[in-house]
């Protein structure tokens, strides 16, 4: 067996055909395995390792690492810091560290576990088992029979295609089955469950997935559990009553828990359930003229529940995810959460207070009345594709290329041009600097329509010194420019415009300009 080992410098150690023991001791260092079974060990340093083919193990050590496991059954664990770990091909097993990381099983069968930090999970291809441990996780199963586990912090799952069994866990989670006969229980807390992966992104789009032939089992447990119901049921069928694709209820509790209706509540019929079935309340939608009306769900071994009682609601207050098409979205009455993904999409808050999130592409946001809270992008997510091309999250690609136009409308609302996040590696966003030394940003920014000074706040990351007040000019829209003040001969860079309002209006140290981060911004890695 060779023993490799660095030195305080930034090292690049590559192993023999055999099998290699490779120790990066300090700097920022690159390991490769090469073939054979190695142990790769990166010790201290922002390192990259790869085990390439062979059973390798991989040890990320202090720092925030980049590990990939290639071909073979690998084990791979990140250490300390903020990790982006990938399995590659074989079966896998992934555990992540104490601070927020990004995991992909890749394809096989695999084990992810992301233990403490708010992590991002996907398993890939095969029939994985992934778990987010603490912190409010996101965990995809993506294709193959899977078993997801949020367990502490609010969570979001998504079960992707075929079987899938999803447990919220603690915390207040949100977790949809996708395309398949899938089982959820959403464990202690406040949870949100659909059987259909359409439940949450089947509007704007031309969705062909989730609820179809599959009889999906939603378990609440313990907490105000809410059960999304309404959304892509339907088989298509006019001559069916749906009866081969539903979600079946296991235990609503009426003092408690709520069904939510997508869309009125004068589309839905309630009716004992059929023959055959199991036992309960059947939720139908409304079918026109001769055609059988469609089941949904069965609530089971609850009778006499009505469309009017406070248990059932309707979408007035919802979550709404978008899709990769140019979405439109009017998200009506409520409190709502609206997130587009990409595309060049339109939003609409509506009544009451939203929290609205453009994603990428060239997005229109509009929070309409209340107090809204409006992101034309946001920070990295396994759904995203905002990774540089070594696999590390890059914050500096975040509203890169979009011109993004916000209008809060009446309320108090919050236009963010930067985030503060858990984790040391990337914790501070900046949105629309396009990282290029030798332009002003002119491409890339976010347009604010209507800012009210009196009520409205502008979140920016670091402090007043980092940035600069000018007014627009050329082509630009009239307003003020929001500038990132860029250090020496360097331009600065624009990031916002508030549309119609002089500099001399504007100052960043008033109270409607919000530092999320007292520390001074870096340069993103």
């Amino acid at each position: 067996m060779a023993i490799f080992r660095g030195t305080i410098n930034n090292d690049t150690l590559t192993g023999t055909v055999g099998d290699d023991q490779i120790y990066s001791l300090a700097g920022d260092d690159t390991l490769q395995g090469s073939s054979g079974n190695d142990r790769l060990y990166g010790e201290d340093g922002n390192d990259y390792l790869y085990g390439d083919n062979g059973s390798d193990r991989l040890f990320g050590g202090n720092g925030d690492d980049h590990l990939q496991g290639g071909d073979g059954d690998d084990y791979i664990e990140g250490g300390e810091g903020s990790d982006y770990t990938e399995g590659g091909n074989g079966n896998d097993y992934l555990v992540g560290g104490n601070e927020s990381e990004a995991l992909w099983g890749d394809s096989g069968n695999d084990k992810v576990f992301g233990q403490s930090g708010n992590d991002y999970i996907h398993g890939g291809d095969g029939e994985d088992y992934l778990e987010g441990g603490d912190g409010s996780d996101e965990v995809s199963g993506d294709s193959g029979n899977d078993k997801l586990y949020g367990n502490i912090g609010n969570d979001f799952l998504d079960g992707g295609g075929d079987r899938d069994i999803l447990e919220g866990g603690d915390g207040k989670d949100h977790l949809v089955g996708g395309g398949g006969k899938d089982t959820i229980y959403g464990g202690a807390g406040d949870d949100f469950l659909a059987g259909g992966y359409d439940s949450v992104i089947g509007f704007g789009g031309n969705d062909s997935i989730g609820g179809k032939n599959d009889i999906d089992l939603l378990f609440g447990g313990a907490g105000k559990d809410t059960f999304g119901i309404g959304y892509s049921t339907d088989d298509g069928n006019p001559t069916t009553d749906g009866r081969r694709d539903y979600s079946l209820i296991k235990d609503f509790n009426p003092q408690e828990d709520t069904i939510r209706l997508n869309g009125a509540k004068s589309n839905y019929i309630l009716k004992p359930s059929p023959q055959g079935l199991p036992q309960g309340t059947a939720i139908y939608f409304d079918k026109p003229g001769s055609q059988p009306d469609e089941l949904l769900a069965i609530v089971e071994n609850k009778s006499g529940l009505k469309l009017s009682d406070r248990y059932f609601t309707t979408t007035a207050e919802d979550n709404f995810y978008g899709t990769s098409q140019d979405d439109y979205f009017d998200a009506g009455v409520g409190n709502d959460y609206v997130r587009a993904f990409d595309g060049n999409d339109t939003l609409l808050g509506g009544d009451h207070d939203d929290f609205i999130v453009g994603d990428k592409g060239n997005d229109i946001l509009l929070g309409g009345n209340g107090n809204d809270s409006l992101l034309g992008t946001t920070p990295f997510s396994p759904m995203d594709s905002d990774f540089v091309s070594g696999g590390r999250p890059n914050p500096s690609v975040l509203g890169k290329g979009q011109i993004d136009t916000l209008t809060g409308g009446a309320g108090k609302d919050n236009f963010w041009l930067g985030e503060s996040l858990s984790g040391k590696y990337y914790s501070s966003y900046r949105y629309y600097d396009d990282d290029n030394a030798s332009t002003v940003g002119n491409n890339d920014y976010a347009l604010i329509t209507d800012f009210n000074l009196q009520e409205d706040k502008i979140t920016l990351i670091g402090q007043p010194t980092d940035y600069l007040l000018k007014a627009t000019s050329g082509s630009l829209p009239a307003g003020t420019g929001i500038y990132i003040n860029k250090p020496g001969s360097e331009p600065d860079e624009l990031i916002g415009i508030v549309k119609d309002i002089s500099p001399t209006k504007l100052n960043l140290g008033n109270s409607y300009f919000f530092y999320t981060n007292p520390e001074p911004i870096s340069v993103p890695i």
